[in-house]
Order: C-alpha cells, then structure tokens, then sequence
C-alpha cells in the first residue's frame, strides 16, 4: 500500500512539473494582435450590381458593380448558372468596385445566373449576386463552335 501512494505521489509531481513547464508556452494575444487580426479579410463585401429582376442581353456592355473590401487590391469574377461555374468573367481586377462586363453573345438565356467575386488567393471567400436573367441563345440551341 505504501508503494502504491508512493508511486502516486511521484506521479503526481511529476504531472505537476509538466504542467507548469508547459503554462510557459501559452501566451494571450496583446489587443495591437487583436486588432490587426480584426482587420485582415476574412470576407468580401456583395455585389450590388446585377440587382434583382434584372435583365441583361448578350452582345451588350453592362456594369458589374460591388462594395469595395477595404485591403483588398484585386479581386476575380465568375459566372455561375444556379450553382454551375460557367466562367471567369475576369481572372483579376482592381478592386475599384466596379468592372465593365461584355456579355458573351454565345451565352444560354436564363434567369438563373450570378455572379460571384472571390478573393483571388482563396476560391473560399466570396460573395454573390442575387440570381438575373440573360437573354441570349435559346436554351433548346446549342451554340455551334467554328
């Protein structure tokens, strides 16, 4: 029995001594960390251009418009078609809140599409426009390549 309190005692300090050991490694954020990890983008503000109910025609020049993400230099624009990626409207651009978009005259018409804006060295941070319609090629056409 003696053993046995002697063995949990040794256990015991020891555990101890690890324990402080180890709180020494542990540090709190000063409020300067806080703050500049506050300010990093961690999203990117929407699109207010395509709006709701709109309809844009293919072959026509639109303006893409969005809230600018402070700290952010460039960003990158898809298309998507209900949760399909189509394409990239432009793989980078200022981020000056605005992109001047040729519409494809090639496009499907539907009024399912979006538009996405993405933070170029993260696919995983975005923002969408509402869904809009674009009135190009009839959905029971198939564009013909030449």
């Amino acid at each position: 029995m003696k053993k046995k309190s002697l063995q949990y005692f040794a256990t015991l300090i020891l555990f101890s001594l690890i324990s402080i050991s180890c709180r020494d490694a542990i540090t709190t954020p000063s409020d300067e960390e806080i703050q500049e990890e506050q300010s990093t983008v961690l999203s990117i503000k929407p699109i207010q251009n395509p709006y709701e109910r709109v309809i844009w025609e293919s072959g026509k020049t639109y303006r893409i418009k969005w809230s600018i993400t402070d700290n952010l230099n460039f960003v990158k624009l898809d298309l998507y078609k209900k949760s399909e990626k189509i394409s990239t409207i432009v793989p980078s651009t200022e981020n000056d809140g605005y992109y001047d978009w040729e519409i494809p005259t090639e496009i499907i018409s539907s009024n399912h599409y979006r538009l996405r804006i993405l933070l170029l060295e993260n696919d995983n941070i975005f923002n969408e426009s509402v869904e809009f319609e674009i009135k190009g090629i009839p959905s029971n056409i198939n564009p013909v390549d030449e």
